[in-house]
Parts: structure tokens; C-alpha cells; sequence
């Protein structure tokens, strides 16, 4: 891709380890960019490196669209706020969540950034194309945490660029025909809803 990294950063594919759902080869989706710095220095560091050099920030929003995806791993003592600057020296500004089915909270007071829809541990969050259900969607979405839980809580990343061009032409037709979305409400349940 051209983009040089720093020292105390490097780029790999996730190791089958970190997958929760087998794969029978070794991924090349999605990028991984770990990082090697000391907790005190990491926001700083990854800061610094953007703010100095838009050709970073530019060729990181490239791989991130090559490769359907980026994570960032290994940024201990990185904060939300820190999350928010990264994303800004990135040109991927916070936007409002609204007009999807899932309920979002703000992070915190006269923020854009939400919280995840808060499932149940046990439950799992189905693939699927974010905002799907409208005419447009943001060019990026950005997800952080803090903490990773031990089991569950993973949002699972598709390739459904991938999957169309693996999906059997019928089936395309059936798509072009329009999708409904219906959402079924369930108040007796601790999750009261279900598309």
C-alpha cells in the first residue's frame, strides 16, 4: 500500500485464534495493525504520527476500504476521547445514530457517539450491513473498547462484498426485487425486539 508504519506499529491478518468462528483458512480479512507502545504513550504516539503525516491518515482510510476492514489492536490507556481525536485526524467525524431499529445511548452528554445496542451476554448479534435498511449509509463506521470481554460481545465483520460476489444469481434477482424489513416486538422479554 506505500504506507510506512512506525516502529511500534505493525500489520498482520487476525490469527485464527482470535476468531470465535473457525475459518478453513487463514484469513486475509481484516486488517490488523497492532501496536507495541506503553500504555502512557499510545494515544499520544498514534496522535502524533496522524497529525504529522495526512498521508497516513489517508492510506489508513485505503487499507480500511481494501480490506473491508481495520482493527487497531493493542492501544492500552487509549480513552473514548482519545478514540474520537483518532478518528478526526482520519477525517471520520462522529455522526448521530438515528433512523435504525437497535437503541442507542450517547457516551456521554451532547456527544454524536453512541453506545453498542446493549444485548444480552448470551445473545448473538446476527452479520449484517449497518444501516442496511436505508437509501444511504455512513462511508465508515468505527467501533472501540475499552475492555474486551472474556467470551461474547463480538460484532462480527462480514465481507459482504465478498458474499455477493459468492451468492448465486438467483438469489441477486430476489434481492433486486426489494427487501422488507419487519421488526416484531416482544415486551415480555428482556429484549423486547426482533427483525
Amino acid at each position: 500500500s506505500g504506507l510506512e508504519l512506525p516502529a511500534w506499529l505493525s500489520a498482520s491478518w487476525l490469527n485464527p485464534g482470535e476468531l470465535s468462528v473457525p475459518q478453513p483458512c487463514q484469513p486475509r480479512f481484516p486488517l490488523v495493525l497492532r501496536s507495541t507502545c506503553i500504555e502512557a504513550s499510545c494515544a499520544q504516539a498514534l496522535d502524533a504520527w496522524l497529525a504529522d503525516n495526512m498521508t497516513a491518515a489517508s492510506k489508513l482510510k485505503e487499507l480500511a476500504v481494501s480490506s473491508g476492514a481495520l482493527l487497531l489492536r493493542g492501544l492500552p490507556g487509549v480513552s473514548d476521547e482519545d478514540f474520537e481525536q483518532i478518528m478526526l485526524r482520519l477525517r471520520i467525524p462522529p455522526t448521530s445514530y438515528t433512523g435504525s431499529i437497535g437503541r442507542r445511548e450517547v457516551v456521554k452528554q451532547g456527544s454524536k457517539r453512541t453506545v453498542t445496542t446493549r444485548y444480552p451476554p448470551s445473545m448473538v448479534l446476527m452479520p449484517h450491513i449497518e444501516f442496511g435498511n436505508k437509501k444511504t449509509r455512513p462511508e465508515f463506521i468505527a467501533f472501540y473498547a475499552k475492555h474486551l470481554p472474556e467470551k461474547y460481545g463480538e460484532t462480527p465483520l462480514v465481507d459482504f462484498q465478498s458474499v455477493w460476489e459468492r451468492m448465486d444469481i438467483e438469489l441477486k434477482l430476489k434481492f433486486a426485487k426489494g427487501i422488507r424489513f419487519t421488526t416484531r416486538m416482544y415486551p415480555e422479554l428482556p429484549f423486547y425486539w426482533i427483525w
